[in-house]
């Protein structure tokens, strides 16, 4: 009885060892402070990569939670659409239409990314105009540009959704800055050169990434809150006129009598180079002479 008694003050004892043990593994696995202080009290200097694993050991649970509310509210919002409209118009009058398009873009709250007119006389000039309205005016916009157009020879609209791109770059840029922050906390509890110079450049790679990230984010941003419109301005075939105004027979005849005077110098341009290279066609001649004497005669020969 005495021996079962000693047994089981045994066991209570052993359990109350294990539960202690176990606790105290708890508690040091939740304090990564302790493991940051120990590594830095090491007699070598960490590497980057141990100092971004333990980085990111210590901010995984704010960077998840931090997606997750990013990620349902990008969702919640309107999506991001890329937009681009094409159009080819016949216009009276180039510079008038430009000119008309120009004001439209100032009342629509827009900005004019290129313009430009070639040519001299009404018939054959021709005109181009880019231009970026915000996404709510586009519509109202078309139908104006449309109503200034004498024909429309052909409208393309094209869109791409980076809605996607969007919320992942955005979650990658929240990483990224999660992660720099506890960079940011290693470096102040750095003492040594080796910790603080490999904590500095784990940061500058860092704020790299984000950088490169954000301006993305930005670009994407700007392009789908507007769209894009390319407008081609050709004038209308009945403004041609049957008669070009500004023909003169004189200027006909000096352009004809310029090309006859171009094919007699070709002409003499021929003969001079053949006069030059004389002595090289008699030498090819008399070779070939002389040869097709000697295959007569043995030709002749042996019949």
């Amino acid at each position: 009885m005495i021996q079962l008694n000693k047994f089981i003050h045994y066991l209570l004892i052993s359990f109350v060892f294990v539960f202690f043990l176990a606790c105290n593994n708890n508690n040091n696995v939740g304090n990564p402070d302790s493991e940051i202080s120990a590594s830095f009290a090491m007699a070598s200097a960490p590497s980057a990569p141990l100092l971004m694993k333990s980085a990111n050991f210590e901010s995984s649970g704010a960077i998840d939670l931090s997606n997750s509310s990013n990620n349902s509210a990008l969702i919640s919002e309107d999506r991001k659409i890329i937009r681009n409209i094409d159009l080819s118009l016949s216009v009276n009058d180039i510079n008038n239409a430009i000119d008309e398009i120009t004001i439209l873009v100032d009342q629509m709250n827009g900005f004019i990314v290129s313009s430009s007119i070639t040519g001299e006389e009404a018939f054959n000039m021709s005109g181009y105009i880019t231009i970026r309205i915000p996404s709510e005016n586009v519509d109202k916009t078309l139908l104006l540009i449309r109503n200034i157009a004498e024909r429309i020879t052909s409208e393309r609209s094209y869109s791409s959704d980076v809605t996607e791109e969007f919320i992942d770059l955005t979650a990658r840029v929240n990483n990224l800055k999660a992660t720099e922050t506890q960079l940011v906390k290693l470096l102040d509890k750095a003492d040594k050169i080796e910790d603080i110079l490999a904590v500095q450049r784990e940061l500058t790679s860092m704020r790299g990434q984000i950088e490169s990230l954000e301006g993305r984010i930005n670009y994407i941003d700007r392009t789908s809150s507007t769209s894009l419109i390319s407008i081609s301005l050709l004038p209308l075939i009945d403004n041609k006129p049957i008669y070009d105004k500004n023909w003169n027979p004189e200027n006909t005849i000096k352009s004809a009598l310029r090309g006859l005077s171009g094919f007699f110098e070709g002409l003499l341009d021929l003969l001079i180079w053949i006069g030059v290279f004389s002595p090289v066609w008699l030498i090819i001649l008399g070779l070939t002479f002389f040869i097709y004497k000697r295959i007569k005669i043995r030709w002749k020969n042996k019949f």
